[in-house]
């Protein structure tokens, strides 16, 4: 299987800008502003390290101990 969405010709140098991939709750509010839907935008590494620092706090909020935690006790279920 090929997924060439997110490929780009030989001769374009860098990104488009036009490379959104990840899930929308984790994503950076800059990259989701019209600008950055846009591709107006440059993806930067702190983008992915904001991401990752609230798929972090997600996970945390959600396990113990590695088990998932009863829906009751779990804060963010709701969001």
């Amino acid at each position: 299987l090929n997924n060439f969405d997110l490929s780009s010709l030989a001769t374009t140098k860098g990104p488009l800008g036009n490379e959104h991939t990840g899930t929308v709750p984790f994503m950076v509010l800059d990259l989701l502003t019209e600008e950055g839907l846009q591709g107006e935008v440059e993806h930067l590494y702190r983008h992915d390290l904001k991401s990752f620092m609230w798929v972090l706090i997600w996970v945390c909020l959600r396990y113990r101990k590695g088990v998932l935690l009863p829906s009751e006790t779990r804060p963010l279920d709701v969001w």
